[in-house]
């Protein structure tokens, strides 16, 4: 059975809006919340750097309340790498003041490719990890820890996580 593409399109765009609506409805993972607090109090700047559809993820962060936390959100078709070299530029900040905090491999890539320093965020029985990567179950316990990262204000720096 053909569908006429007038119809294809329909579906297809109806579907992205349940994915979408889905996607908005999922809880923030545990202590996320109080990390990016955590990261404003500190004046620490953050973007997002993802591989979803650069629109959609605008949306995503419009609904789910994030946009007073990041700076930018930034997704494809763009590389991961690209966007990372951009931010780094626009705001002049070198590879030692930035942080890539991810959960897929494309994050750690793109972090070594611009050769800033990589936090992982991964259960420990699925780490899709390489051995001796920085990794965390949850951010609170690198964030939010007596060992957390020194504060922006004693530095002078401001890290971009």
């Amino acid at each position: 059975m053909d569908l006429p593409e007038h119809k294809v399109l329909e579906w297809s765009n109806r579907l992205s809006e349940i994915v979408l609506d889905e996607v908005v409805a999922c809880p923030l993972l545990p202590g996320v919340n109080e990390v990016l607090a955590q990261l404003a109090q500190r004046e620490v700047q953050a973007h997002i750097v993802s591989g979803t559809p650069h629109d959609e993820l605008q949306v995503i962060v419009e609904r789910m309340g994030l946009k007073p936390f990041f700076k930018t959100a930034r997704g494809s078709p763009e590389k991961k790498a690209s966007i990372v070299r951009d931010i780094m530029t626009a705001e002049g900040l070198e590879a030692e003041q930035c942080l890539f905090v991810g959960d897929a491999m494309s994050d750690y890539d793109g972090a070594k490719t611009c050769q800033i320093a990589f936090l992982g965020r991964s259960a420990q029985a699925t780490n899709p990890f390489l051995a001796g990567t920085a990794v965390v179950e949850h951010l609170g316990e690198y964030f939010l820890s007596d060992n957390a990262p020194v504060t922006a204000e004693a530095t002078g720096t401001k890290r971009v996580a």
